[in-house]
């Protein structure tokens, strides 16, 4: 009903995908502060290719969900719910830590690579508290 009221065309058909209060939205949404506590969510690191030279001087790290019950969530499911409910500064913080500690380990190991993490608008509305102390090997 709102979603037509929304686009004033008098009816709308109804679309699972893009109702807020679907079972699987508010499950996911239920859990998704678990996943923060339980270290659930994972990152990927996408290969960055310099076509000139063949080399591959950097990666993107992409967060994904390792759901216990739905397995592996990609960010379209998630970074929306957590900018909703304020998840997404921790899950920034989460995402940045583990990316940093990563890239640590690269640099430790000789392997020299630029470490590029997308973030969402909402996370950088706020300042990102650094820790005391870092979270990566020194």
């Amino acid at each position: 009903m709102y979603g037509a009221k929304h686009t004033h065309a008098g009816f709308l058909v109804y679309d699972p995908s893009v109702d807020r209060h679907s079972p699987r939205r508010l499950a996911l949404l239920g859990g998704l502060r678990q996943a923060l506590e339980r270290d659930e969510l994972v990152l990927h690191y996408q290969p960055k290719a310099d076509l000139r030279s063949g080399r591959i001087p950097g990666v993107e790290a992409l967060a994904r969900w390792q759901h216990p019950e739905h397995g592996l969530i990609g960010p379209e499911e998630f970074i929306r719910l957590a900018e909703r409910t304020g998840l997404i500064y921790p899950l920034t913080q989460h995402i940045l830590d583990a990316a940093l500690r990563q890239a640590a380990q690269w640099h430790h190991d000789d392997l020299l690579l630029s470490n590029a993490c997308t973030t969402s608008a909402w996370a950088c509305r706020s300042t990102i508290s650094a820790p005391a102390t870092p979270p990566w090997p020194t």
